[in-house]
């Protein structure tokens, strides 16, 4: 898991279906961001934290929505503080669909993605929370 996921989120901030939502902000610079990622085939979860440089060109949905590669989203509801979603993704393994949430204040951010694949005719399913903050300014 990196930072994809979070950045797709919050590209979905500041569009929506019927862009009627007052978008969110996230403030450019230094983010710490931690991400708890649980799988079946992991006996524990696995938990990363690092530091990113989110530029405002990173930020920028149109960017980012460009790049979110073979998932459409849908069902997309936002309010100045909060994003709900759902997502169908294509890939090498399978096509997959998902939910997730995206809360921030700006410079913090907190959020979770849940994941789920038919594979060897059982249901996989990856949960991912993550939360951040900013830090600083780039450097």
């Amino acid at each position: 898991m990196s930072f994809r996921i979070i950045l797709i989120a919050s590209s979905l901030l500041a569009t929506t279906q019927a862009v009627q939502a007052e978008p969110m902000t996230i403030t450019p610079g230094l983010w710490e961001v931690t991400i708890t990622s649980k799988m079946p085939l992991l006996p524990e979860p696995t938990v990363k934290t690092m530091q990113q440089c989110f530029s405002a060109q990173q930020v920028d949905p149109d960017n980012i929505m460009r790049n979110s590669n073979n998932c459409e989203f849908s069902e997309v509801e936002s309010t100045p503080t909060h994003l709900a979603w759902r997502m169908t993704c294509a890939g090498h393994g399978g096509n997959m669909t998902g939910n997730g949430s995206f809360d921030s204040s700006g410079d913090r951010m907190r959020g979770s993605l849940q994941m789920f694949m038919q594979m060897n005719g059982q249901q996989i399913t990856m949960d991912h929370q993550w939360s951040g903050r900013r830090v600083g300014d780039c450097r």
